[in-house]
């Protein structure tokens, strides 16, 4: 079952979390939740989070180490209602491919 759905199953108490999903369930609730949109971005106050072009998804390497990518690709569907086709890991001097998808 994926984190998105647990976390829907434990808000109406129907699943409790173990500890590593309580962490990634922090990470989530205060990283990717309520992002606000500007232009291609997606920002958590005046860090950009991700960029999404309707291909690629570019997110931000210390939001990439964090999470594995079928988590942040359930992040994408859930909130923000699309699927990545390729998701890259913005690092401050490159950018490193990481797969490409369907």
């Amino acid at each position: 079952m994926n984190i998105i759905r647990k976390i829907k199953l434990n808000s109406l108490g129907y699943y409790q979390f173990t500890d590593k999903e309580k962490e990634i369930v922090e990470i989530i609730e205060n990283n990717f939740k309520n992002l606000t949109k500007e232009n291609n971005d997606y920002k958590n106050d005046n860090d950009i989070v991700f960029s999404y072009n309707g291909y690629y998804l570019n997110i931000s390497l210390k939001y990439y180490n964090l999470l594995t990518e079928d988590i942040i690709e359930d992040i994408c569907l859930y909130y923000y209602k699309f699927i990545p086709k390729q998701i890259l890991a913005m690092g401050e001097f490159t950018i490193i491919t990481s797969r490409v998808g369907f």
